[in-house]
This record gives C-alpha cells, sequence and structure tokens, in this order.
C-alpha cells in the first residue's frame, strides 16, 4: 500500500457503530425526554475528530502551563514553538514517519529544547492548493479560514480528492520549553532542518493570554496530524513527559486546580448559566438531569398526573439507561420517534412479565 494508504488525517475514517446514537440528556417536569446524539470522540471519525482534538487541547494545555508554573526562573518558563524536518529524497513511508519522530525528538533537545509536546505532521500543502488559497482569499475570504479547513472543505470529506492536494513531507512540531534554541547547532547535520516558529506569550497563573495562545496553537496542530491506526500521532518528550513530570507533584493543589480551569476556559470558554428548557414543541418547562429520575418516578405528585405514554417512556427510560436491562435496536438508536416508541414497548412487556431480553429481540424485528 502507498504512503497515502496508510497515513491519513483526522477525520477521514469510518464513524464507529455506536457514533451518532441518541442518549438522554435529561427530562423536563412535563416529562418529555431530552435526547441527544451521542459523540465517539474518535480521531478517524467524519463527525466527532474535533472533539478529539479538543480534549487532547485541554490536556496539552494544563501539561505544558503546569510545567511552565513549577520552574522558579522567568527564563525555564520559555515556551516555543518550533518544526522540525528531514531534508532528504528518500520517498516517505509509514515506517520512516515514526522513525524519523524519534530522531527529531533528539534534534530538538540538540537544538536546545528541555522537552515539549511532539506533533506529527505527515503532508504539506501543494503549490496548486496554496494558489487556490490565495485566490480565495483575495475574494473575500475570511482571514481566520486556515489553509487546512479550506482544505477540508475542497475534498468534501473524501480523502481522495485530499490526497491531491497534498505532498508527503514528514516534520515534526514541537511546543516546549527552552530558554533558547540554536537552529545553527545542528544545521547540516544529516539533512535535518530546524525552524524557530515563535515564542508563546509569558506565563503567568491567572493570565487568559498564554492559555490561549497556547490552545489556539496545540489546536490547529492536531488539527491536521498524522492519522494511522495504533500510533499516536500526539507525543510528549524529555522534561514535560509523563515519566519526568508530574503536575500533582510539581504543583501545590490549588495550582494545579488553576491550571487545570485556565486550560479549560482557553478551549472551551463557559458560557452563562442558563436553566435548559424542554425542546419539544409548544413546552418550555425547566429540564432535571438524568440522575434525578428515579427520585421523580418515587414521586407521586409529579408522576401521577403525567399522560399514559409519557409514563410508558419514562419507565422504558429506567429500565433501559438506569437499570440497564435492555439495549436499543438499531432503528431506535438513530430516530426519535422509533426511541420513544421502543421506550413504551419496553415498558408495556417488562411490567406484564415478557422481560427486557424478549422485549429486546422483538423492537428488532418491529422496527
Amino acid at each position: 500500500m502507498s504512503f497515502s494508504d496508510v497515513v491519513q488525517l483526522p477525520g477521514f475514517g469510518q464513524p464507529t457503530r455506536t457514533c451518532q446514537q441518541l442518549v438522554p440528556r435529561g427530562v423536563c417536569e412535563a416529562g418529555h425526554i431530552q435526547l441527544a446524539t451521542s459523540s465517539c470522540e474518535l480521531r478517524r471519525c467524519p463527525d466527532h475528530w474535533r472533539e478529539w482534538a479538543t480534549r487532547g487541547t485541554e490536556a496539552a494545555v494544563a501539561r505544558l502551563a503546569a510545567y511552565r508554573q513549577a520552574q522558579g526562573h522567568d527564563w525555564d518558563r520559555r515556551m516555543v514553538h518550533v518544526v522540525v524536518s528531514p531534508e532528504t529524497d528518500v520517498t516517505p513511508t509509514e515506517r520512516r514517519l515514526w522513525r524519523w519522530r524519534s530522531e527529531a525528538q533528539q534534534i530538538a533537545s540538540d537544538c536546545g529544547l528541555r522537552g515539549g509536546l511532539m506533533v506529527t505532521h505527515p503532508y504539506r500543502t501543494t503549490d496548486e492548493l496554496d494558489r487556490l488559497y490565495a485566490q480565495a482569499v483575495a475574494g473575500g475570504l475570511p482571514g481566520d479560514h486556515g489553509k487546512w479547513r479550506f482544505a477540508r472543505e475542497l475534498a468534501g470529506g473524501d480523502w481522495r480528492e485530499l490526497e491531491q492536494l497534498v505532498d508527503a513531507s514528514p516534520h515534526y512540531h514541537v511546543v516546549g520549553p527552552a530558554r533558547d534554541v540554536d537552529a545553527e547547532a545542528v544545521a547540516g547535520l544529516d539533512g535535518w532542518v530546524v525552524k524557530m516558529i515563535r515564542s508563546l506569550p509569558r506565563h503567568h497563573l491567572r493570565d487568559p493570554e498564554p492559555y490561549e495562545a497556547t490552545a489556539g496553537l496545540v489546536w490547529y496542530l492536531r488539527s491536521h496530524a498524522a492519522h494511522q491506526q495504533g500510533r499516536h500521532s500526539v507525543s510528549y518528550f524529555g522534561a514535560v513527559h509523563p515519566a519526568t513530570f508530574d503536575p500533582a507533584e510539581a504543583l501545590t493543589a490549588s495550582e494545579w486546580q488553576q491550571v487545570q480551569q485556565m486550560a479549560g476556559y482557553a478551549v472551551d470558554p463557559p458560557e452563562a448559566e442558563e436553566d435548559p428548557l424542554c425542546a419539544c414543541d409548544d413546552c418550555e418547562a425547566p429540564v432535571f438531569e438524568m440522575y434525578e429520575l428515579p427520585g421523580r418516578l418515587a414521586q407521586l405528585e409529579w408522576f401521577a398526573p403525567l399522560d399514559d405514554d409519557i409514563k410508558k417512556q419514562l419507565l422504558g427510560l429506567k429500565l433501559w439507561w438506569v437499570d440497564g436491562m435492555a439495549v436499543p435496536p438499531p432503528a431506535a438508536s438513530i430516530d426519535e420517534q422509533a426511541m420513544l416508541a421502543w421506550l413504551e414497548k419496553l415498558s408495556w412487556q417488562v411490567g406484564h412479565g415478557l422481560g427486557a431480553s424478549a422485549s429486546t429481540a422483538q423492537q428488532l424485528s418491529d422496527f
């Protein structure tokens, strides 16, 4: 197989069977079940690779910020972004891609980085894509609409289309601590080139700017990192590697809590808290969370006045989600009305002594 058959980018794989299935998020005061689609958060998933990128970004921002906070000297808190690239005429292969990563870590260390977060990038954009992107920007494409996002949209989610817009050219981005970066230290060494991109903003524990700058950079790097089954495209090395640095030990409990909170805010800023309301037509009743359901069902003053169909749906929901007595059939897992119908039948059949397993088998044939 070719390099591009094995090594691709996030979001160009196949979703799992459980991806996009309906799950309960709460129940409103009128008894309406609030359903939402689940997220697999897998790197390969066309619908949820962004969640993979976001989750990993938050963890990286917290680890890097914690390392900076633990240093006693401001110069040791300096964090830089560099790119390490092999200059070679050798045709890239998936084995060389990962072997070169180990060499790139050593090259980065030789240039002054004490360690860092390394993101493996297998491709660069072609001259043709660069030309098309420049035309789009000149035609009014917003400046924050990045080249890789533009490429994804051109490809329309088709890897074979995107493959025509990129060239196999492995390189390795590093975000890590360094007092100074001496790119000339490895000039000409085995064909490696080190490019200093920039320094990140100075770190202060409660200053959002360095967290936000790190978050934006790491998310962008993860968005077009290598995707190969069984390989991690993002890794730590040196002074920030988990085997070397433990934030919970290096910081006080309050410092580590503050760092994690700031990292979370940088990646996913908190919105103003509002009580959730029912999404059903003509109903804006407040919604309570699923953990309250058993208690609510035991409150006759709440449960008794509800419509009979709603009662069955709620009892079926408890049997499925709380008691774990049944699993929705495929058709009900992706259709809201089918899900509600299945919950009603589940409640009726268990209530009449037919058992949850029998009801599940019956629904598989009914839907």
